[in-house]
C-alpha cells in the first residue's frame, strides 16, 4: 500500500495528519482511543478497526496544510 500524504494542521509533528491511500481511504493519524468509556460508545466496530482521537477544533478537513505550503 503507497501513501499520499494529504495535509496536517501541525508546525511541530503533532497530529492529526491525513494520507490517502492508493486504493483511495483515508488514513488518520492522531493518539490512539484509549477512555474505556467512550470506546464502549462506539458502534458496530469491526475485528482490526481502531480509532484514534483528534481535537474537535481542528480545521484539517477544510484546510489541510500540505506539504507544498509548509515551506
Amino acid at each position: 500500500m503507497q501513501l499520499k500524504f494529504i495535509g496536517t494542521t501541525s508546525d511541530d509533528g503533532k497530529c492529526p495528519t491525513l494520507y490517502e491511500t492508493d486504493d483511495g481511504r483515508i488514513v488518520v493519524q492522531g493518539y490512539r482511543l484509549t477512555d474505556e468509556e467512550a470506546l464502549e460508545q462506539l458502534r458496530d466496530v469491526l475485528p482490526g478497526e481502531t480509532f484514534v482521537s483528534c481535537r474537535g477544533n481542528s480545521s484539517l478537513a477544510s484546510h489541510p496544510r500540505s506539504e507544498s505550503r509548509r515551506t
